[in-house]
């Protein structure tokens, strides 16, 4: 919003943004359009000044208790990138269903939602009507580095480091390795993350950067997973204060499993890379 939106969208929606004072979810990936997302199949059809939009998004985190839904529609008869159009939308507008999905990451984290003709407003649309992949290469890119994994991953390894410290010499040394290496793994992806703001700052659009430093966050985040389980052993299923690291393990664990899905999966970022590397149309 802040690179798309126009002065009347930045001033109604960015101070309540700043503030917390609402929630927003994110309706890109459909049942047959998820890492794929340029097939998606959701359509906005003009209705007087606004529009009609029907369709179907899933795997949408928090979209229960969102106020605001930001989402990707195809304006007109386009295929792939054409036609690609973004639209906001509050969550209480008539012909929204929200389905909760059960799922290991807890109560309504990951929701499916309708859209059944709901209508929005001329002002509803963010940037350019058919210009909604920029839009979305924006976002994404973002999000594959706002998300500083690195540092609970680095902050859970230091605070294992300081337990196992009393009897650090009695444990295997094949475990001590995996600690020191997952610590360096962190520390790579952090670099790789600053590097990506970095390139974000001139204003460019870092595809193969973000995604280069998204592969090396979700696979430390799973490495870190699995190294402070094989350490807490049966204990890392604990909860509470009173368990090892407060309980943060079996809660980081279950969260790193999805980590290379998210956001894109691990062999999406890896084409990505590839093309740049290799050269081919932009993704």
């Amino acid at each position: 919003m802040m690179a798309y939106g126009t002065d009347a969208q930045r001033e109604r929606h960015l101070p309540p943004i700043a503030a917390g004072d609402v929630i927003w979810c994110q309706g890109f990936s459909e049942p047959e359009a998820g890492s794929d997302l340029a097939s998606l199949r959701t359509r906005a059809r003009p209705d007087g000044d606004g529009w009609r939009i029907s369709g179907q998004k899933i795997w949408t985190s928090y979209a229960g208790m969102a106020d605001w839904c930001i989402l990707a529609a195809r304006v007109g008869d386009g295929v792939r990138h054409d036609g690609i159009t973004m639209f906001m939308v509050p969550m209480d507008t008539a012909g929204i269903t929200v389905r909760p999905i059960r799922s290991m990451l807890g109560p309504h984290h990951l929701n499916e939602v309708f859209f059944d003709d709901v209508p929005a407003g001329a002002d509803a649309v963010l940037g350019e009507i058919g210009g909604g992949w920029s839009v979305i290469r924006t976002a994404l890119a973002h999000e594959r580095v706002g998300i500083a994994r690195y540092a609970r991953c680095e902050r859970l390894l230091s605070a294992l480091g300081a337990e196992l410290e009393p009897h650090w010499h009695r444990l295997p040394a094949s475990l001590q390795q995996r600690w020191v290496r997952a610590l360096v793994a962190v520390r790579v992806a952090r670099l790789l993350a600053y590097r990506t703001v970095h390139v974000q700052a001139s204003g460019a659009i870092p595809d193969a950067v973000a995604s280069t430093a998204r592969i090396a966050v979700t696979q430390c985040d799973q490495t870190t997973a699995d190294v402070l389980m094989s350490a807490i052993e049966h204990r890392g299923l604990d909860a509470g204060a009173t368990a090892p690291l407060h309980g943060a393990v079996e809660d980081h664990w279950r969260y790193a499993q999805a980590a290379t899905v998210s956001s894109g999966t691990i062999e999406v970022q890896r084409m990505i890379v590839a093309k740049s590397v290799l050269g081919g149309r932009e993704a």
